[in-house]
Order: C-alpha cells, then sequence, then structure tokens
C-alpha cells in the first residue's frame, strides 16, 4: 500500500502559519502596550513632580507673568497623559480583536488536525485490510501449493 499522504496538508499548513503570523502580531501589541504602559508611568511621574515643584514654587512666591508658562506646561502634560491613556486603551482593545482572530486561527488549524488524525485512523484500517489479504492470500497459496504435490 502506498505511504499516507494527507489531502489537505497545505491547507493545514496554511492555516499553521496563519495562526503563528497573528501570535507574533500578538506579541508585538503586547511589547508596544508595554512600553505605553512605561512611558504613561514616565509621564505621570514627570506631572507629580512637576505639581510638587509647583506647590514649591507657590509656596515661595510667583510672580504673575510666571503663571502663564507654569499653566502651559501643566496643560501639556495632562494631554500628554490623556493621550497615552487613549493610546493604551486603542492598543488593548486591539489586543483583544487579535486575542479573537487567534482563537479562530486555533479552531480552524485544530479542525484540520482532526481530519488528519481521522484520516490517518482510516489509513490504518485499511492498511490492516490490505495486510490481512495479503496474510490469507499467501496462506491460500500455500495451501493449496500443499494440495497440489
Amino acid at each position: 500500500m502506498k505511504k499516507f499522504t494527507f489531502r489537505y496538508a497545505k491547507i493545514l499548513q496554511v492555516r499553521i502559519d496563519k495562526e503563528n503570523e497573528i501570535r507574533n502580531n500578538l506579541g508585538k501589541i503586547n511589547k508596544i502596550i508595554l512600553e505605553k504602559e512605561n512611558e504613561l508611568k514616565i509621564v505621570t511621574t514627570k506631572y507629580e513632580m512637576y505639581l510638587n515643584d509647583l506647590n514649591d514654587s507657590f509656596l515661595k512666591g510667583v510672580f504673575v507673568r510666571d503663571m502663564q508658562a507654569v499653566s502651559a506646561g501643566k496643560e501639556y502634560l495632562v494631554k500628554k497623559i490623556d493621550t497615552v491613556r487613549h493610546d493604551v486603551t486603542v492598543l488593548i482593545e486591539e489586543r483583544r480583536n487579535i486575542q479573537l482572530q487567534l482563537i479562530e486561527a486555533n479552531k480552524q488549524r485544530k479542525i484540520m488536525e482532526k481530519l488528519k488524525e481521522k484520516e490517518i485512523e482510516t489509513y490504518k484500517v485499511l492498511e490492516a485490510m490490505e495486510e490481512a489479504k495479503t496474510v490469507d492470500q499467501i496462506v491460500t497459496y500455500q495451501s493449496t501449493n500443499k494440495k497440489g504435490e
């Protein structure tokens, strides 16, 4: 009997490749999320330090002309924090979508692997039947040969 070949092997390989690609995308987005979260921590720390310095300045006394610069600096940091938080939220949502894609790709791969397993089992059964048939033919041939002698 000929060697087993899975007739959908290329489809299975495409699904495995797609799953691996999605898994790589998930890793990339996780890395980007970590970088953005670190950026958020840094900006938040700068903002807190800025507020502390601002409080110290108010205690010492601040000129009115300096208040405008102080206000602009504070506004910049607040906007930066909001922007980074929004970016993190968007990235987390994108990560959820990629996770859903990965789950679906995993299901599709498993379907093909189950199909392959079933075909392997069918192949083994047919191979066993073929082997039994061959053994039966050999026994029949030997039996016929002994009767003929």
